[in-house]
């Protein structure tokens, strides 16, 4: 089992629901758990002024109200990702492994859950990843 006490309840729910529900392997929970706690970073990031951009991997994650997390759409996750390939170097195949995390947690956020309305991610696509 991963220790995710640095987690928001929701992510934490997700986390636990991927391993114990779905049988996701410790690597791939592990996955899903960095991904989504780049993209709350980002999230408090934007949300706050006096956060500069090289701060972001210094930011603690369980005090982002999902407040934030409910009011994200789709120019919110184009700029998460723009973020990622320029400031991270994330190559197209990192990306588009953010990307399938960002949609498999908010299709539980608005399916399983039912915590939010809308998932903004139904029109985010991968980005083409280079043979």
């Amino acid at each position: 089992m991963i220790n995710f006490d640095d987690c928001t309840p929701e992510l934490k729910d997700f986390l636990t629901y991927l391993e114990v529900i779905k049988g996701k392997s410790n690597n791939t929970v592990n996955a899903y758990y960095y991904d989504l706690r780049l993209f709350y970073k980002f999230v408090k990031y934007k949300n706050n002024s006096s956060i500069k951009l090289e701060q972001i991997d210094e930011l603690e994650i369980a005090d982002v109200p999902f407040e934030q997390i409910k009011k994200i759409r789709l120019t919110d996750l184009y700029e998460y990702m723009n973020y990622v390939n320029r400031y991270r170097s994330n190559s197209s195949s990192a990306r588009a492994r953010k990307v399938s995390s960002l949609k498999t947690y908010f299709k539980y956020l608005t399916n399983k859950a039912e915590l939010i309305g809308k998932d903004p991610t139904v029109e985010l696509d991968a980005p083409k990843i280079s043979k």
